[in-house]
């Protein structure tokens, strides 16, 4: 293992589970102490209107299916979802060459 990469390893953090638990609308809206009171209040009455956004529980979209069209002859693409650390530059191989349809795309 190269100095870089346990460097950069040095500072990796771990992703923690996503936690799917119900909140306290009240607590929420009025613990935003940059809001003015009035708009504390609004905030909590559209959380309530809208609370099962916020009881814990997961679920789907419930209104009818969502259908793309999309035009004829086009390329797909892929951008990362986050950038790449520059002590891990090196490590990246060069996707021009592992991807070639991708060189006229930017």
């Amino acid at each position: 293992m190269t100095s870089s990469a346990v460097y950069a390893d040095s500072f990796a953090t771990c992703i923690l589970d996503a936690k799917y638990k119900q909140v306290n609308i009240h607590d929420v809206a009025f613990d935003q102490c940059n809001l003015l009171l009035d708009q504390q209040q609004y905030l909590f009455t559209v959380l309530l209107k809208h609370k099962k956004i916020s009881d814990g529980s997961l679920g789907v979209y419930p209104h009818k299916k969502v259908h793309i069209d999309l035009k004829l002859g086009a390329k797909p693409l892929h951008h990362p979802a986050y950038p790449v650390p520059h002590v891990l530059v090196e490590n990246v191989p060069d996707m021009t060459r592992i991807c070639p349809w991708d060189r006229d795309m930017s």
